[in-house]
């Protein structure tokens, strides 16, 4: 089996496509964002190598959450509707909140998950392909609320119910194999921009990081799960 793409760390991929790109270090330390970059010629004609690579391969996505671990190391990462994820947190949960309480939490649900709202989350598994997002806050609710989107998008952090999903489970980074042919993202060639960006911005601190939210519709099964990760409960804030 060909090792899983980590394009963060860029194990698995030919570094060599990259750090034999012509003075590709000295564009590195110069220019500060990606799209100047690969409007180099040579950088350019490099992009659907490295992707086509990548695509006929594995990448590693980094699923950020908030969940009970023994069920993800059991059933994987499994395909759902919101409204089954929200019926089977009410059933695991319901003792967690008064009656009070779940009212609010039903009335919110009504509110903010919209057709439109399911019609983008529904049935799709989403992951980044780097770790930045720990950096930039932007997996701090995922880590911080149980349920992810489809539980917690829509309550105020100061409130109760938003302490209590904040104290179920545990918060965690789960590391899955995935085939590009199945992941849909929203730029072209992501594989080699990803991968491209971490080689940059371990040369120029100044460099803009390049990442991409991508989804799939299908399940992600255990033994695609390469590791997960618990953060330490304490360490969350500092991502926020």
């Amino acid at each position: 089996m060909c090792a899983v793409i980590n394009l963060d760390s860029l194990e698995g991929l030919v570094k060599s496509w990259i750090a034999e790109i012509p003075n590709i270090n000295s564009h590195c330390l110069s220019i500060n964002f990606l799209e100047e970059l690969i409007e180099i010629p040579d950088i350019g004609y490099a992009l659907q190598k490295i992707d086509d690579y990548c695509s006929a391969r594995k990448v590693l996505g980094f699923h950020f959450t908030r969940a009970i671990k023994k069920s993800i190391e059991k059933e994987g990462l499994i395909l759902r509707r919101g409204g089954e994820i929200r019926e089977k947190f009410r059933q695991d949960f319901n003792v967690a909140f008064d009656s009070n309480e779940w009212q609010q939490i039903e009335d919110a649900w009504s509110s903010y998950f919209t057709k439109n709202q399911q019609k983008s989350r529904d049935q799709r598994i989403f992951f980044n392909f780097t770790k930045n997002a720990l950096l930039n806050g932007s997996a701090f609710r995922l880590l911080n609320h149980y349920g992810g989107e489809q539980v917690s998008m829509c309550f105020d952090d100061e409130t109760r119910i938003a302490n209590v999903l904040a104290s179920l489970g545990e918060p965690m980074i789960i590391k899955c194999a995935l085939s590009p042919k199945f992941l849909s993202t929203h730029m072209s060639y992501p594989w080699a921009k990803i991968a491209l960006s971490s080689y940059h911005c371990r040369l120029n601190s100044k460099a803009s990081r390049v990442d991409q939210d991508g989804f799939q519709s299908i399940a992600v099964p255990p033994e695609d799960i390469l590791g997960i990760e618990v953060l330490p409960g304490n360490s969350i804030a500092s991502f926020k």
